[in-house]
């Protein structure tokens, strides 16, 4: 599974007060699985990912587009096929997709 301590950070600011025993049970999951998510660790499960939006409240189809962003920038990233401008482009369009459910928030 990928790791990106930058998707850690994102998925644990969403959950708010919320606690990852909390959020758990609401998935019907183990708590090490959001710990393993906000230390970093993309599920492969897409699933999983829309699972932990509907928990802590935010649109599942976004959540899933942001951890495929972030799993192919750390996969690609891995493989040593990106250029420092390759890599700035992508954390741009993540950055724009958390601009965009952020408006859609308000």
């Amino acid at each position: 599974m990928p790791y990106s301590t930058q998707w850690g950070m994102y998925v644990k600011g969403l959950a708010g007060k919320k606690s990852q025993l909390q959020i758990a049970s609401e998935m019907e999951m183990s708590p090490t699985l959001v710990q393993n998510m906000w230390r970093g660790r993309i599920p492969e499960s897409m699933e999983t990912v829309r699972k932990y939006a509907k928990a802590v409240g935010v649109d599942p189809d976004a959540l899933e587009r942001r951890a495929q962003l972030y799993s192919s920038e750390v996969y690609l990233r891995a493989q040593g096929d990106l250029s420092d401008d390759t890599i700035a482009e992508i954390l741009d369009l993540i950055n724009r997709d958390k601009e965009a459910a952020n408006k859609q928030r308000r």
